[in-house]
């Protein structure tokens, strides 16, 4: 895995991990995303760290 895993976009938390390459999940408060069928871990953490919010995506 190339990218780091940001921080739980919910609780904040650090305590995250793609364990299965398939999805993130926050050991903190039990979210995983994301909600879609991704080819491998690399692309599973760019979409967990993209935060709509940052770019502008949500107003």
């Amino acid at each position: 895995m190339s990218e780091k895993i940001k921080q739980c976009p919910f609780c904040g938390s650090n305590d995250v991990s793609c364990e299965t390459g398939h999805h993130v999940s926050c050991h903190t408060c039990h979210a995983i995303g994301p909600d879609e069928p991704l080819p491998d871990a690399d692309w599973v953490i760019t979409r967990w760290n993209r935060r709509p919010f940052e770019t502008g995506e949500i107003n």
